[in-house]
């Protein structure tokens, strides 16, 4: 299963008639409710991004050293997808596209970008998923683990916690990364200490209720209904249990089947498993290599994404590829400045 939306290929229709917006981040919440049908929907409302908005939605970016990138899909109505991505286009000059869904690669390519595999996406299908059988022992084994020693998860608000105590777990977590000084953002949304509109967030608590960790979801929209959630952030402290974040997610599955929900995407394994064998696409072979080599050598110089990789592999989920698009033969220096964009270095 995917959240790729299928409607992309719809056929034009008029334009629908202009409105009268007086509320702009209210009316980008409307379009995000509606239409924000993939993983990274919440993300475009991260403080700091711009906007470029048209009758059909809004498009969100960052700017750079003179480069632009675009975060993800566009949030607008599937079935003018094109009239936005072209209106777009017609004011950003050989911007470049991150992390978007195989079909809005599709319409770059035609528009003369250069498409290349841009990492792995994994996601649940909350409908039938089950921890039975040996491949999910772990999960069960972790369930047990955290009962055994007297804790549980539950569902906070912040309001009901004490912002201090949350506070000096995400310290104690970032002291043990290789990015200390900054949340990271535009592809991964930073932490936010404030309740927030449709984000779930789980705390696992010790037997005398202190946090041990917690993990935050973000909510998957469409037709103005929530149907499904990224896993977004996870902090914890140092003697926080083995695989205790399989446990608070099968807590939160259950939950989530409970309600009804859909999808939960595990979010993007970056550069895992990079091909660019797809015949659809024609991949720029300079970035290919760069993003292998990323990959290679993040364990010691950035982020282990390949450990992200094999995480996410265990829930055995299902998984697609995202892309990146560009316009650029030559893209070493594009790519550095969006690691600079999501403070990656």
């Amino acid at each position: 299963m995917s959240t790729v939306p299928s409607a992309y290929l719809a056929p034009s229709l008029p334009a629908p008639s202009l409105r009268v917006v007086h509320d702009v981040k209210e009316e980008r919440r409307e379009q995000l409710r509606r239409n924000g049908n993939f993983s990274l929907s919440y993300h475009t409302l991260q403080e700091g991004l711009k906007y470029h908005h048209s009758d059909w939605g809004y498009i969100a970016y960052e700017k750079k050293w003179g480069y632009t990138f675009v975060l993800a899909d566009p949030v607008v109505d599937p079935n003018y997808t094109e009239e936005a991505l072209d209106d777009f286009l017609a004011h950003h000059k050989k911007p470049s596209f991150c992390q978007v869904s195989a079909p809005m690669a599709r319409l770059l390519q035609d528009r003369g970008f250069l498409i290349n595999e841009f990492g792995t996406e994994f996601e649940i299908d909350l409908s039938d998923y089950t921890i039975s059988g040996k491949k999910k022992r772990h999960i069960k084994e972790a369930t047990n683990r955290l009962r055994n020693l007297g804790m549980q998860v539950v569902e906070r608000s912040i309001s009901e916690l004490d912002r201090s105590e949350v506070e000096a777990v995400s310290d104690t977590w970032r002291d043990g990364k290789v990015v200390k000084e900054n949340e990271t953002r535009f592809l991964s949304r930073g932490i936010v200490l404030e309740d927030e509109e449709d984000v779930r967030k789980f705390y696992l608590l010790d037997s005398d209720g202190s946090i041990v960790a917690y993990i935050y979801f973000d909510p998957i929209y469409q037709d103005d209904e929530v149907i499904g959630y990224l896993s977004n952030i996870k902090r914890h402290r140092e003697d926080a249990p083995r695989d205790f974040d399989f446990a608070m997610t099968w807590h939160a599955i259950q939950q989530f089947q409970q309600e009804g929900k859909q999808i939960l995407s595990l979010g993007m394994a970056p550069f895992y498993e990079l091909e660019d064998t797809n015949p659809e696409f024609q991949p720029n072979k300079v970035t290919s290599y760069c993003l292998r080599k990323i990959y290679q050598h993040s364990k010691r110089t950035m982020l282990n994404f390949e450990g992200m990789a094999a995480h996410k592999r265990r829930y055995r989920g299902d998984s697609f590829k995202v892309y990146y698009a560009s316009p650029a033969r030559f893209n070493v220096l594009r790519l550095l400045t969006l690691g600079k964009v999501c403070r990656m270095f």
